[in-house]
């Protein structure tokens, strides 16, 4: 799984980019086979009620999942990128269960 990251943000800490990347090897290192590549943009959004919003969108593609998009907006970094870390592992797991059973040759009924 080949995991690139694009910060085009003024309000992230430096250590933004370590923690963005750690959270989602935790999340999507089960699904390493099954995706080639995942690319994470952060940036900033416009300022909401509560203050400067920042907008992760991730893109994870590969040979059975096709291309899977992701978007969320939060004003905390880590608020927003632990729920589309989360987000995507639960798309992945549904995505592959139904391939998997997709694939799988019809049973016979034994008589």
């Amino acid at each position: 799984m080949r995991l690139d990251i694009f910060v085009d943000s003024e309000l992230l800490p430096p250590d933004a980019r370590d923690y963005l990347g750690q959270r989602l090897r935790l999340a999507l290192g089960i699904y390493g086979a099954e995706l080639r590549r995942v690319r994470v943009q952060v940036r900033d959004e416009n300022e909401g009620p509560q203050g400067p919003l920042l907008r992760c969108t991730l893109r994870a593609s590969g040979p059975l999942v096709g291309a899977l998009t992701l978007d969320e907006v939060d004003a905390s970094f880590t608020r927003a990128v632990d729920r589309l870390a989360d987000r995507m592992a639960r798309t992945m797991a549904r995505t592959l269960e139904s391939k998997r059973i997709m694939r799988q040759p019809p049973r016979r009924m034994r008589a």
